[in-house]
């Protein structure tokens, strides 16, 4: 028989050590009992090898708080420098290798660091012109104002499964662009290092977690890539595929900026993907420069706005705004 060992501070090596020496003296029975030791002693060895070389891998994979704190600070230092920022947003989605780079929307991107933001959407013909305004706290609207129809709906409509990844798309997005307070407030939000130079984000509030991937050496955006899961289910995926600084001259005629000739311009483009959609989102973000006499009339842009009258007011429901993104 073998004894049991009842200790208050077992552990987790002592357990297994127990369990390697029980299993071989249990394996034998009559003549083949003598092999029961030398199995013990078998099972022993390749138990101690297999936590000392487990643990070892745990130690060297996983990322120091040292290694990624400097790409962490860098992330909080572009939060604090800007409360909103205002883009030229090019939206298009990729499907199949016949379809690609199907424009979606063009126009103006105003966002602020409490997650309000609106969009205007700029078209040769004036009746697909189109805004969106999105409080998270408030309302979602989305509205073509030369054909006076108007679609309302709250917030509360991207709740679910596939909200879920619509909303995780969202903040992935503002943590990305330095909207999100996030990174200036690394415990609140439980940003923690994990393998390599990464980090995990558990946001307040989300029921999903973000596994962020970064690099040193980079003078732009350190993310690399980043990932959304709630438990085990995949909500989204967000790429960096641009990360670098544009020229505009004077022979650029494509240049959409009033005055914008001869000035850098950092751009930015992501790919993103929800999970179980058939398309690849594109988006492209493009700093807009915003005169100090402008800062005002920019920021009114963010409060809620009220329709005039004669508009027509619909129910806005996520089946419409899947459609509207081509997420099918």
């Amino acid at each position: 028989m073998v004894n049991k060992q009842e200790t208050s501070t077992q552990s987790v090596l002592s357990t297994r050590l127990h369990s390697g020496f029980r299993l071989g003296l249990e394996m034998g029975s009559g003549s083949k009992r003598i092999l029961c030791p030398i199995l013990s002693v078998i099972l022993l060895f390749l138990v101690v090898l297999y936590g000392c070389a487990s643990s070892q891998s745990k130690k060297s994979s996983k990322g120091s708080k040292s290694d990624v704190q400097p790409l962490i600070s860098r992330l909080a230092l572009a939060e604090q420098q800007q409360q909103y920022g205002l883009y030229e947003l090019i939206y298009s989605n990729a499907g199949s290798a016949e379809i690609k780079d199907v424009r979606i929307a063009q126009g103006q991107f105003l966002m602020n660091d409490r997650g309000v933001f609106r969009f205007e959407q700029r078209k040769k013909d004036p009746n697909k012109a189109m805004w969106i305004y999105f409080n998270p706290d408030e309302v979602i609207l989305v509205v073509f104002p030369k054909l006076k129809i108007a679609y309302k709906g709250s917030p509360a409509i991207l709740s679910g499964p596939e909200g879920d990844k619509i909303v995780a798309a969202y903040d992935g997005l503002r943590l990305v662009m330095g909207l999100s307070e996030v990174w200036n407030h690394p415990e609140q939000h439980k940003v923690e290092p994990s393998t390599g130079m990464g980090v995990s984000v558990q946001q307040e509030g989300r029921p999903f977690r973000w596994s962020v991937r970064m690099e040193t050496g980079s003078s732009g955006n350190p993310i690399v890539s980043m990932s959304a899961r709630k438990g085990f289910r995949e909500l989204c995926t967000i790429e960096r595929k641009v990360n670098s600084i544009q020229h505009f001259n004077r022979d650029n005629k494509n240049a959409f900026v009033a005055g914008a000739a001869g000035q850098l311009q950092d751009s930015l483009r992501w790919n993103v993907t929800l999970s179980g959609s058939r398309r690849i989102t594109d988006l492209v973000f493009t700093p807009y420069p915003v005169n100090k006499t402008e800062v005002e009339k920019t920021l009114n842009l963010l409060k809620a706005p009220s329709l005039e009258e004669g508009f027509q007011v619909q129910e806005l429901n996520l089946d419409i705004i899947r459609d509207w993104l081509s997420l099918g």
